[in-house]
């Protein structure tokens, strides 16, 4: 979301600091740590997506067997659990 609203791509309605601490309890959303073993992990995916960050992301849900919002049909190769 920074990066989206520091290019322009984001519009919001408030400082992103005060959305992420009115809204990741609201919506009892998981903030996940990137640890080594998550980048570690991003040299071994397959070549489906060109995204470091997106490629991070997916190494994230698949070693903690989450879900991702995305929109990015690209992740489905990977075998995450996209939603949107």
């Amino acid at each position: 979301m920074a990066i989206k609203a520091g290019i322009g791509k984001l519009t919001l309605g408030a400082p992103l600091q005060e959305i992420i601490a009115a809204e990741v309890p609201r919506l009892r959303l998981l903030v996940q740590r990137i640890e080594p073993s998550h980048a570690m992990a991003v040299q071994d995916l397959p070549p489906h997506h060109r995204d470091p960050f997106d490629r991070l992301l997916i190494a994230q849900c698949l070693d903690a067997d989450l879900q991702i919002l995305s929109r990015d049909a690209a992740m489905d190769a990977y075998g995450v659990r996209r939603v949107w």
